[in-house]
C-alpha cells in the first residue's frame, strides 16, 4: 500500500472544519461486527491506523468549503435544501463484501451502486440549489467505507498476508442508509484519522 495522505485530494486548504455530507451506519447495519473482527488484525500492522467505529462512514460529498466560511444565510439555504431533498429520498440498504486491501487503505466496497449514486446525485443537486455548486468536489467512486488508512508504505507480501487474514476473519456486511448528515471534518494527518462532528442530519423519506 501507499501512504493515503500523499494523495492530492487529501491536501485540503485547512485541516479542520471541512464541510462534508456523510452517511453513517443506520438501523440494521452490521458494520460494527466487521470493524470488531478486523481491529486485532489492523492493530498489528504498523503501516495502518484503524478508523474508530464512531467515525466510520460513507462519504456522499466533500465540499471545498469550511464551516466558518458559510454565513447564516448560506447555512440556512444549505440546510433547507438538504432537508427538502431528504424528504424525497428513500432509505437504502447497501450490501458490502469483505474488507479489501486497496492502494492506500483497507476499504469495504458496496454492491448497490445505482441506488447509492442516485443518493449522491441528489445530495449534489441540493448543494448546488443552495448556491454551492462551485464548492462541490469530485463525487465518491461508489459506495464504500474505510476501516483503516495507510500511514506508512507497505510491501506487497505484507499486503497479501493482510488481505488473507481479513478475508478469513471478516464477513460480508450490511450498511443501511436511513439518514444523511452534514458534518464538520477534522483531518488528523499525523494520527491517520478523519474525525467529525455532526452539525445536522435528516432522515430519508420522512415528511
Amino acid at each position: 500500500m501507499k501512504r493515503f495522505f500523499d494523495r492530492p485530494d487529501t491536501h485540503w486548504r485547512r485541516g479542520d472544519g471541512a464541510l462534508h455530507l456523510y452517511a453513517t451506519p443506520g438501523t440494521g447495519s452490521t458494520v460494527a461486527g466487521v470493524a470488531k473482527a478486523a481491529e486485532p488484525i489492523l492493530s498489528g500492522m504498523g503501516a495502518l491506523v484503524a478508523q474508530p467505529l464512531r467515525y466510520v462512514h460513507m462519504t456522499l460529498q466533500r465540499l471545498d468549503l469550511y464551516e466558518d466560511e458559510l454565513d447564516d444565510n448560506g447555512t440556512t439555504a444549505l440546510r433547507t435544501s438538504l432537508a427538502a431533498f431528504a424528504r424525497t429520498a428513500s432509505p437504502l440498504t447497501v450490501r458490502c463484501g469483505s474488507p479489501l486491501v486497496r492502494r492506500e487503505a483497507v476499504e469495504v466496497l458496496g454492491e448497490d451502486r445505482d441506488a447509492f449514486n442516485a443518493l449522491v446525485s441528489g445530495s449534489r443537486a441540493a448543494c448546488a440549489q443552495a448556491g454551492l455548486a462551485d464548492a462541490l468536489t469530485e463525487p465518491p467512486f461508489g459506495p464504500h467505507f474505510t476501516l483503516a488508512y495507510c500511514t506508512t508504505a507497505s510491501d506487497e507480501e505484507t499486503d497479501r498476508q493482510l488481505a488473507a487474514a481479513l478475508s478469513k476473519a471478516c464477513p460480508a456486511s450490511i450498511f443501511t442508509i436511513d439518514r444523511i448528515s452534514l458534518v464538520s471534518v477534522e483531518q488528523r494527518r499525523d494520527e491517520g484519522i478523519f474525525a467529525f462532528d455532526t452539525l445536522a442530519e435528516w432522515e430519508l423519506g420522512v415528511n
